[in-house]
């Protein structure tokens, strides 16, 4: 008897499609179904523990050893577990949005840090670790700061394994001045340390070093962002005292890397300033400090450099 088989695309529908993997058994396409429920479950977990969590706080203050030894035996076996996509507890608490919500996980990011002290360095399934979720979100500004000042060797083992130094500078400059010396690695103080400009996080195609982006003219909402950032200048230089010598690859000085980024926001303001920044505590620092080299011409390099071309009313002031 001959048999007579419908068409290909006559056929109904087959328990399993492995027409992607044809080399794929049945037996691996349910494993592999099995690793997704068993991923799903598990940021079932991690979310169920955010809204208990979020339910907790409306009623007081909570004790996070208590809050999570009162959850389900399975919700705590997968707290440092990877869920959908590699994401773990920590991604997920870094990545909820609203900056409220974010203030009120704080005591519990720091409670699964201590609990699970490698749990920071795992990455989702496309690499990104948790420093590059807030390190690549303007709005997560905020997490930025609570990591480096909570965490700072943690955040320094994460740049290690990145190119974020550049994204998070702009963040670091609210930070306390002794977190960020830790996460850099810079010496307290000069000798510690044979290689004390600390540029092993550095590698942008303008050769800035530490103290170029730390000194980045940016507004300030207040007087102590101010203050807290020539903190951290002053931080650096103490720990890298040629920092403030050290030239990026467009020729600028940190001094006139800081006027320059001035400029670029108040491009109307060099008609009409006989002195950059005269009035700015940063830039008249860096001057200060630049004024006090011996050698008169690196004085004027440091100074005027290519700077003085594009704004020539800049002088240089006398020694004092």
């Amino acid at each position: 008897m001959r048999h007579h088989f419908p068409p290909p695309d006559k056929l109904g529908p087959t328990t399993h499609n492995n027409s992607l993997n044809p080399n794929q058994s049945d037996d691996e396409a349910e494993d592999e179904d099995d690793d997704e429920d068993e991923e799903a479950s598990i940021t079932s977990s991690h979310e169920k523990v955010l809204e208990e969590f979020h339910n907790a706080l409306r009623l007081g203050k909570v004790d996070v050893e208590e809050f999570i030894c009162r959850q389900p035996l399975q919700d705590r076996q997968n707290l440092d577990r990877k869920g959908t996509d590699g994401r773990t507890l920590l991604h997920k608490i870094f990545s909820l949005t609203g900056p409220k919500k974010f203030e009120q996980r704080k005591i519990l990011c720091s409670w699964v840090m201590r609990k699970y002290p490698e749990l920071y360095q795992k990455p989702q399934d496309d690499r990104r670790t948790i420093l590059h979720i807030v390190a690549q979100q303007p709005k997560f500004k905020d997490r930025v700061s609570f990591f480096i000042n909570e965490f700072p060797q943690q955040t320094s083992v994460l740049l290690l394994k990145s190119n974020l130094i550049h994204q998070i500078m702009p963040h670091i400059r609210e930070c306390k001045a002794e977190r960020v010396r830790i996460m850099l690695g810079l010496p307290e103080s000069v000798g510690e340390d044979s290689n004390p400009p600390a540029t092993k996080f550095l590698d942008d195609e303008h050769g800035n070093s530490v103290l170029h982006l730390a000194v980045l003219y940016e507004r300030h909402e207040s007087p102590e962002a101010i203050q807290t950032q020539l903190q951290l200048v002053e931080m650096v230089l103490k720990s890298c005292p040629d920092a403030l010598k050290q030239r990026n690859r467009d020729g600028h000085s940190p001094y006139q890397y800081r006027i320059n980024s001035y400029y670029k926001q108040h491009p109307h303001a060099r008609e009409h300033d006989d002195i950059p920044l005269r009035d700015d505590k940063i830039a008249m620092f860096l001057k200060d400090r630049i004024m006090h080299i011996q050698d008169r011409d690196q004085t004027i390099r440091l100074l005027h450099g290519d700077v003085q071309g594009k704004y020539p009313r800049i002088q240089l002031a006398s020694r004092r």
